[in-house]
C-alpha cells in the first residue's frame, strides 16, 4: 500500500517535470530572424523672407522747374493720390527677396489690374479750345500716357551682375519699351507671351519666365542663394512731343492729357511677389 503510494508521488513528479519543460521550451525555443533601420531627419529650411514696401503715388510732387518759385507743381486738393503730366515715382513698390532655400523655389511676380488711366482710339472734346464750337479731337490708336517698367538688382542662384529691366527682355516677345510701358499693356502683353525668355545684358546665364497665368517668374535652385530687390518704378512724360512754345495747344497728347484732367479715371491694381516650392 505504502509501495503504490509511493508510486503515485513519483509518478505525479515526473508529469509535472515534464510539463515544465515544455513550458520553457515554447517560451525561449523558436525561429528568429530580425532586422532593423535607424531614421534620424530635420525638415529642409525654407528659409525665404520677403519685405514689400509701397511708394507709389502721392498727393504732391516737388518740381522740377528752376525758375518756378514754389516747392510743389502738382498738390491734390482732397489729399488723394494722383498722377498727372510730369510726375514719376522711382522704385515706387520695391519687394526684397532673401535666402538660402534648401528646396527648389520659384518666386513669382503678379500684376492685376483693375483699372487704368487710357484713352481707346476715337473722337473727344477739345477742352484745350474751352470747348469753342464743341472743338473736337482724333485720337488714331490708343493713348496710355503712365508708363511702368520693373527693374531686379541683385544675385540669384549666386549668380553676379544679375541687374536687369523688363526692357531687357521685351524685344524677344514684341512689347515695345520707350520708357516703360502701360498696364494694361503689360498684363496683355504677359498673357500672350508664355515661355522663358534670356535676359541679355549678363555674364552668367539667366532668364525669366512667363507662366500660363500671365505671372513673370524665377527659378532658384535647392541650395542656392537669392538676395536682391524688385522695383516697380512709373513715369507720366511731361511733354510726349517737345512744343516750343508752351501755349501752343496743337499737339494730339496734350489735348488727351487735358481730357484725362477733366474726366479723372482712377488706376487700381495689385503688385504680388510670392516665393513658392517647386516639386
Amino acid at each position: 500500500m505504502k509501495k503504490n503510494k509511493m508510486m503515485r508521488i513519483a509518478a505525479v513528479l515526473l508529469i509535472v517535470t515534464l510539463l515544465s519543460t515544455c513550458a520553457i521550451s515554447g517560451t525561449f525555443a523558436k525561429y528568429i530572424t530580425k532586422g532593423e533601420g535607424d531614421g534620424n531627419a530635420r525638415v529642409a529650411a525654407w528659409g525665404i523672407e520677403i519685405s514689400m514696401e509701397d511708394n507709389l503715388f502721392a498727393a504732391q510732387y516737388e518740381t522740377d522747374d528752376a525758375d518756378y518759385e514754389g516747392e510743389y507743381s502738382v498738390v491734390s486738393a482732397d489729399l488723394s493720390d494722383v498722377v498727372a503730366p510730369g510726375t514719376k515715382k522711382d522704385d515706387a513698390i520695391t519687394a526684397t527677396i532673401s535666402g538660402t532655400p534648401e528646396v527648389a523655389t520659384r518666386l513669382y511676380l503678379d500684376l492685376d489690374v483693375e483699372s487704368d488711366a487710357f484713352l481707346e482710339a476715337g473722337d473727344y472734346l477739345d477742352y484745350t479750345t474751352g470747348l469753342v464750337d464743341d472743338d473736337e479731337f482724333t485720337l488714331t490708336e490708343d493713348y496710355y500716357p503712365v508708363k511702368f517698367d520693373i527693374a531686379f538688382q541683385g544675385t540669384i542662384a549666386n549668380h553676379r551682375n544679375m541687374n536687369f529691366k523688363l526692357s531687357d527682355i521685351a524685344g524677344f516677345a514684341g512689347l515695345q519699351i520707350d520708357n516703360g510701358v502701360s498696364l494694361t499693356e503689360l498684363t496683355e502683353w504677359l498673357d500672350a507671351n508664355e515661355g522663358y525668355y534670356p535676359v541679355i545684358g549678363n555674364t552668367n546665364a539667366f532668364g525669366l519666365g512667363i507662366d500660363d497665368q500671365g505671372r513673370i517668374y524665377v527659378d532658384v535652385p535647392a541650395g542656392k542663394t537669392i538676395d536682391g530687390t524688385f522695383t516697380l518704378s512709373w513715369n507720366w512724360a511731361f511733354e510726349q512731343e517737345p512744343m516750343n512754345d508752351p501755349m501752343d495747344n496743337s499737339s494730339m497728347y496734350d489735348k488727351a492729357d487735358t481730357y484725362l484732367g477733366m474726366t479723372q479715371p482712377n488706376i487700381d491694381f495689385t503688385f504680388a511677389a510670392a516665393a513658392v516650392q517647386i516639386d
